[in-house]
């Protein structure tokens, strides 16, 4: 943010025990001192906020990137993540022939390496190559079983072939590893509902939740899905119950707060909130 301490976020430590304190204004402060291109990092003088950064990357001019980056892939021609920052920047230039060449020559060159298996991934799916796509995908997460992201993206890529049972025995399988992935669950529930699998969809998107009362799209599916079977009541009752399970997680009495906001005042959606801050004064 901009550190105006409007939401109480620049707030200097001490003001709530009356001792003095000192707050020092660096908006003006707002340059970029270095870009590593290689490396994907800046060095910005304190003033500087993140959409301001993002706004200056996008009006750096592409080819002036893509030069700055090939350079640094030819003294650096044993970084795979160089070469995969080449590839990336050419995907987003739309130059996918030249980007395709280079993603097959650095899984020949770095097939160890998860990442470049990935890059490849984005090609073909821009390419319309579903089935390449997922079959690089496949060799992605078969090198990082743990990536979970990968196991996302490889789930969309068989749900937009229609190939849902594929898609839930593979996110069955990344669960065993990773049984407290929200993602993953949120991903195996949508699944379900589309098998039409209802009550097992719930479950998934209950157990999401509870492992992440700040799970936007589970809720969002759950009070869909709860107004399709004629249980409008679903997501709410679900919120009780998660505070219930977590008394003391102030995220889940402020989401039940969320669920019960019909947009006019409540005592009940008051006394939630009252609990929360007890948690999180």
């Amino acid at each position: 943010g901009a550190g105006t301490g409007l939401s109480s976020g620049a707030i200097a430590t001490g003001c709530e025990k009356g001792e003095r304190s000192v707050t020092i204004e660096m908006a003006r402060m707002n340059r970029v001192l270095e870009l590593d291109y290689a490396n994907r990092r800046a060095v910005v003088q304190p003033g500087l906020i993140n959409v301001r950064l993002s706004q200056a990357r996008r009006l750096l001019e592409s080819d002036v990137l893509l030069n700055e980056l090939k350079k640094l892939q030819t003294e650096n021609k044993n970084s795979w993540f160089v070469s995969s920052a080449v590839v990336q920047q050419l995907v987003d230039m739309h130059h996918l022939n030249e980007a395709l060449e280079l993603a097959l020559q650095n899984t020949e060159r770095f097939p160890l390496i998860h990442q470049v298996w990935f890059d490849l991934s984005l090609i073909y799916r821009l390419q319309g190559e579903n089935e390449a796509e997922i079959n690089a995908l496949r060799q992605s997460i078969s090198i990082n079983p743990l990536w979970s992201y990968g196991y996302q993206r490889i789930c969309e890529a068989l749900e937009r072939s229609g190939r849902f049972e594929e898609s839930e025995i593979l996110l069955r399988e990344a669960l065993i590893r990773m049984p407290n992935d929200h993602f993953l669950h949120g991903y195996l529930a949508g699944i379900l509902w589309k098998l039409d699998r209802k009550e097992e969809a719930l479950n998934a998107a209950r157990h999401a939740v509870s492992l992440q009362p700040d799970y936007d799209w589970a809720w969002e599916m759950i009070k869909t899905w709860g107004l399709q079977l004629n249980q409008p009541d679903l997501a709410a009752e679900l919120g009780r119950e998660l505070t219930v399970k977590k008394p003391k997680d102030a995220n889940a009495w402020l989401r039940y707060a969320q669920i019960l906001d019909t947009g006019t005042f409540s005592q009940k959606q008051l006394d939630v909130v009252e609990e929360a801050l007890k948690l999180e004064p």
